[in-house]
């Protein structure tokens, strides 16, 4: 930031900074974040978050009718990207697509398999689970358990020590 501020071609005219925010899975103190940051006389460039899909669902709807860049580059959220949202930048497939691939993988290289085991992110949407389990269905794979986790209430490393056992 500081060459490109010091720059005679840019810094006179922008002044560029990096703002950082954790709202630590909690939507309320995100919206007032990114409110926040909407209300702000100052122009920025754009919003780069990488988090829940929840919490990317809350700055969707905070941002839609805005011309703020929102770059989310791990979420696989649809909602995100169907239909197109000119200023949503999302660089993974859908979770449709992605889910679609891993399923594939399954029944072509493991073709015995017929029963699967679920480790599943909580925080995810109805609708993954949901596409999960009709793929599952249609490949002739079906779900003899399930372990739920939340990612906000369990520290990562506890989690997958509880995971492992």
């Amino acid at each position: 930031f500081n060459v490109f501020n010091s720059s005679p071609k840019f810094g006179p005219q922008f002044n560029l900074t990096l703002t950082i925010s954790d709202s630590n899975y909690d939507q309320d103190l995100l919206s007032n974040d990114v409110l926040q940051l909407l209300q702000n006389d100052s122009p920025y460039m754009g919003l780069i978050f990488s988090a829940d899909d929840t919490s990317a669902l809350t700055i969707k709807n905070l941002i839609l009718n805005t011309d703020l860049p929102f770059i989310n580059p791990l979420s696989s959220l649809s909602k995100l990207s169907k239909p197109f949202i000119q200023n949503i930048i999302n660089f993974r497939p859908t979770y449709s697509d992605d889910l679609h691939s891993v399923v594939t993988f399954l029944n072509t290289e493991f073709p015995t398999v017929q029963r699967v085991s679920i480790i599943y992110n909580s925080s995810r949407t109805d609708d993954y689970f949901d596409t999960l389990l009709r793929l599952l269905a249609a490949k002739g794979l079906y779900v003899v358990s399930k372990l739920d986790y939340d990612p906000a209430a369990v520290p990562f490393p506890a989690g997958a020590i509880a995971v492992e056992n």
